[in-house]
């Protein structure tokens, strides 16, 4: 077989967020996007479940809120050594820029600004701690934040700090 001779345009194929439409197939699979430029190629003995936990999907699906992306296969025999001969041919024909990039790993977790505010504020309320205010916010420089705390000394409760930027006064 000639792998010049394949045409990506006549392969089946199904929108990236459409995966779980899939078939149940051993194949070498393509991704391209909008213009028909593959950007990544891989194979698998089970495209359908390949595609249920790929560890790329998370990067693709960034790539496709700017330029759709397909996912189009070619259907082969389940042989792992005629599969990966495939792959690699096609590699190196195709030359596909995310197969030699790294896999960029989604952040698992971001905690929304409100709630890490709401979070910081109770945990300052829990020293005591009284926000007056903010300074206004400046392109050049941080905001001050102005606090008053309680200082203890060694018989308890002994003042109050008042905090404005970097200087601190008696209270």
């Amino acid at each position: 077989m000639l792998l010049e001779n394949i045409n990506l345009s006549e392969l089946p194929s199904v929108y990236l967020l459409e995966k779980d439409s899939l078939p149940h197939c051993a194949a070498i699979y393509f991704i391209s996007d909008s213009q028909g430029q593959i950007i990544y190629i891989g194979r698998t003995v089970n495209l359908c479940e390949r595609w249920k936990a790929h560890h790329r999907f998370h990067q693709l699906r960034r790539f496709n809120k700017k330029n759709r992306l397909n996912i189009c296969w070619l259907t082969c025999n389940r042989d792992l050594e005629t599969l990966a001969n495939l792959e690699n041919e096609f590699i190196r024909l195709y030359k596909p820029p995310l197969n030699w990039s790294k896999v960029i790993a989604p952040i698992k977790k971001i905690t929304p600004a409100e709630i890490a505010l709401q979070q910081s504020l109770q945990q300052l309320a829990k020293f005591n701690v009284m926000i007056f205010g903010f300074d206004p916010i400046l392109d050049k420089e941080p905001p001050t934040i102005y606090l008053l705390y309680p200082v203890y000394g060694m018989r308890g409760f002994s003042g109050s700090i008042r905090t404005v930027g970097t200087m601190f006064t008696g209270g």
